[in-house]
């Protein structure tokens, strides 16, 4: 899979494991800048690799166009976003495509 964010292709790589450690924290998912990578733990429910995904996109976002969010507000976002998709799947699609 791959997420396109501006001029940048991300690889989404879904990797079998629950989470990933860093620095004493366990994370969903990871997003490396350079290389255009997005890990995903997705040995974990649907509903939060989806919201997972979306997380690590509003990180790309949010470098990309220097935004200055903190993990807390990419984390609301995220969720909020993976719930409006939940619950109106008509906003999923881009007209045309």
């Amino acid at each position: 899979m791959e997420i396109v964010v501006g001029p940048f292709v991300y690889q989404v790589k879904d990797e079998d494991v629950s989470s990933f450690e860093d620095g004493g924290h366990d994370l969903i998912g990871q997003v490396d800048y350079l290389d255009l990578v997005i890990r995903i733990a997705a040995k974990n429910a649907p509903a939060v690799v989806f919201a997972a995904r979306w997380h690590e996109t509003l990180h790309a976002l949010n470098e990309m166009f220097a935004l200055g969010l903190d993990e807390s507000q990419v984390d609301r976002l995220s969720h909020g976003i993976a719930m409006v998709l939940r619950d109106n799947p008509h906003l999923g699609k881009f007209p045309g495509r």
